[in-house]
């Protein structure tokens, strides 16, 4: 059974949120369920693109777990400004207590995605309800977007642009350009980076 909500944030700002959960042994949908472990993925990306792909991902788990599929912010039909990680340990931490509020969810989170989703999940493990993600699963997505957007001190035009410039929106480009490099600066300073930055 695959539905949606749009589940509120902290500052009233709705996200577009797909969920599958594979209904109780013998017992049809919509109740009761099953309370299972959920897999929480987030995107970067419009609802328009590689959504597909990321059903088909989310499907692979739906036999067995609870899938949770959310639009970041701006990438339509989800509401807000598209910011690259300013609102993601925020917007994580209001989604998992959504989650942990549903009846079909036991309080275990999983978190997966590739690339830009993988480093969504890094973004998502700072928040105040990482607690309950009991694993990460990652994929060719950086820890350490700092090393990646300027290995040995040189910046990476080709992999940070190229990237900006085919998957955004013109009109998101410049915001979404300098957020990625604040955030590449304030991971390689650490806590100085706030007044760095």
């Amino acid at each position: 059974l695959r539905t949606y909500a749009m589940v509120p944030m902290a500052d009233g700002i709705q996200l577009m949120t797909y969920y599958s959960i594979p209904p109780g042994p013998g017992v049809p949908p919509p109740m009761p369920y099953e309370r299972r472990a959920t897999v929480y993925i987030r995107t970067p990306y419009n609802e328009s693109e590689s959504m597909d792909a990321q059903f088909t991902e989310a499907d692979s788990y739906a036999s067995d777990y609870n899938v949770v599929l959310q639009l970041t912010r701006g990438r339509a039909p989800s509401q807000g400004n598209f910011t690259i990680h300013s609102f993601e340990a925020n917007d994580g931490d209001a989604t998992i207590t959504w989650i942990m509020s549903q009846p079909w969810a036991n309080g275990v989170i999983f978190t997966t995605g590739a690339s830009a989703l993988g480093i969504m999940q890094y973004s998502a493990i700072r928040g105040q309800m990482s607690k309950h993600i009991r694993a990460q699963f990652p994929l060719v997505g950086s820890a350490h977007l700092h090393k990646t957007v300027y290995p040995n001190g040189a910046y990476m035009n080709a992999l940070a642009e190229a990237w900006l410039d085919v998957k955004l929106r013109e009109k998101d480009y410049i915001q979404v350009s300098f957020g990625l490099l604040r955030f590449a600066c304030k991971q390689s300073f650490g806590h100085f980076g706030e007044n760095i930055c």
